[in-house]
């Protein structure tokens, strides 16, 4: 499995968010900016993510996942 798989399994979930996967093998890192995750805590915001990779995960194509999960509101001020 690539980034860009990882990434194209993740867009529905987020139509017309920015999502941004790296990483290689089975190791990955995910940023997404979301609306979606206001008013969720930081376990939350992973669990929902989790979830649309659940099948990846339990084949062992997806062994790691690092995430950055904000709100547009957070990515705006963390750029300030």
């Amino acid at each position: 499995m690539d980034k860009d798989e990882v990434a194209k399994i993740l867009k529905p979930a987020f139509p017309g968010d920015l999502i941004a996967v790296d990483g290689e093998n089975s190791y990955f890192t995910v940023s997404i900016v979301s609306d979606k995750f206001e008013n969720l805590t930081k376990l939350k915001r992973q669990q929902f993510v989790y979830s649309c990779l659940t099948d990846q995960i339990s084949s062992g194509a997806i062994h790691a996942l690092d995430f950055h999960l904000n709100t547009v509101c957070e990515r705006k001020n963390s750029q300030l």
